[in-house]
């Protein structure tokens, strides 16, 4: 990974003042509507990226790519499929997902949800996972 444009301690600083300001932030919206409290979510960890991106100076992790054998990747496979046939037997999936694009709040869902995955991806990888 490339030089960070800060210490390892100063990243592990920046990412729990992250954390902190969006609890902040959560406390702070309690009481509006999922719509903003989405909206605001979502602008929040775009602009959290975007500070790690530029913090770190790539958004990569390591330098080089893992290369697997043959028999790895058959095995893996195998075993995502086996995996994803148990998930969809067992989890009723498909009720969920109708049940899902049925709500109302849809749009602030998907928001909420975006945010919340890019939020812990540059944190967790980006910051936390270069710092250690």
């Amino acid at each position: 990974m490339p030089k960070s444009r800060v210490s390892t301690s100063m990243q592990f600083v920046i990412a729990a003042g992250l954390i902190l300001i969006l609890e902040v932030l959560d406390i702070f919206l309690k009481r509006t509507t999922p719509t903003v409290r989405a909206c605001v979510g979502l602008l929040y960890s775009i602009i959290s990226a975007a500070l790690i991106g530029y913090i770190l100076k790539s958004t990569k992790v390591r330098d080089y790519h893992i290369k697997y054998q043959k028999a790895t990747k058959v095995i893996g496979i195998i075993w995502i499929i086996a995996l994803l046939v148990l998930f969809l037997i067992f989890a009723h999936v498909l009720n969920n997902v109708i049940a899902v694009l049925d709500a109302k709040t849809l749009i602030s869902d998907t928001m909420m949800s975006l945010s919340a995955g890019f939020f812990e991806e540059f944190i967790c990888r980006g910051l936390l996972f270069s710092a250690f």
